[in-house]
């Protein structure tokens, strides 16, 4: 398989890892930190699309997000990407959903980096969660991890 980090890019074909050859498929993994979001160019038949894939459980927030109340698992990621949507701070996507420690989300590329961008702020930066974390609790935004307020 082919992993690169930061912004750089490896074309692999699905053959390449084993699913037997396709050329209808090609995927790209662009990961903005190696830890956090990974991206996955898909083109199927042409048409152009990305997924979103964030493993929860461990950023740097973690205990500052565990602190305000809030579990640290996927669906909270999925509410703090639909309170960005809701702000106006990130684009809508097609999809996004939540299974246990992971968030992801699939739609267009520039979308798609757009959200990851938009949310790394609130992976690394406690100031940034919480501020984000208190406004959504003041104004009854469920983050939907069964544990907030």
């Amino acid at each position: 398989m082919c992993f690169y980090f930061g912004w750089r890019q490896c074309r692999c074909r699905t053959g390449d890892v084993g699913a037997g050859p396709s050329p209808a498929i090609e995927r790209t993994t662009v990961a903005h930190d190696d830890r956090l979001i990974g991206i996955v160019e898909t083109s199927r038949w042409g048409r152009p699309s990305a997924s979103l894939i964030l493993y929860a459980g461990h950023p740097p927030t973690a205990g500052t997000i565990r602190g305000l109340g809030h579990a640290c698992v996927g669906r909270f990621w999925q509410g703090v990407a639909l309170r960005l949507i809701e702000r106006g701070e990130a684009p809508e996507v097609e999809s996004l959903g939540a299974e246990s420690g992971v968030f992801f989300a699939s739609g267009g590329q520039q979308p798609i980096e757009a959200l990851a961008e938009a949310l790394m702020p609130y992976l690394t930066d406690a100031e940034a969660v919480t501020a984000l974390v208190r406004e959504a609790d003041a104004v009854g935004f469920d983050f939907h991890d069964d544990c907030g307020p």
